[in-house]
């Protein structure tokens, strides 16, 4: 399971067209060169086949204050497809799980959240197919 990301403060919170690229280079190694990195070091328990799982969050939309970590979620998003790509033919499956804002540490962490959670609701698959009373509530941190 693959649930690592990261990104400098200067990389979100609406600083993306003044974020340096040494912060931008961290988020990109941090949060998607690092599935490949698990991966290869994983691959001799998959001897005989297995799963990689990872943890993403949509990176088709540009979302509010996500900034740099909206490109970095893309490029982990490539990097699971890539893997899957090469490791098929060992019987090794690479999938990624969205389950759109978590209320987590992590969220913590990025400037305006309640705000990216909030459009979530507009944007989400759920959004316009089903009533808020039939739609489940956005999952929350059990931390």
């Amino acid at each position: 399971m693959h649930s690592i990301g990261f990104a400098p403060a200067d990389a979100l919170g609406g600083n993306f067209l003044n974020t340096p690229f040494e912060s931008v280079a961290t988020a990109m190694h941090v949060s998607a060169f690092s599935l490949k990195s698990l991966t290869t070091a994983c691959l001799p328990l998959m001897q005989n086949g297995g799963s990689v799982v990872g943890l993403t969050f949509d990176a088709s939309f540009a979302w509010p204050q996500y900034d740099w970590m909206g490109p970095a979620k893309a490029a982990l998003e490539a990097t699971s497809r890539y893997l899957a790509r090469d490791l098929g033919k060992q019987n090794i499956r690479c999938n990624l799980v969205s389950a759109g804002p978590l209320g987590s540490m992590a969220a913590k962490s990025i400037p305006g959240f309640s705000e990216l959670a909030s459009v979530w609701d507009n944007r989400s698959p759920w959004s316009g197919t089903s009533t808020t009373r039939s739609r489940p509530a956005r999952p929350s941190s059990p931390c």
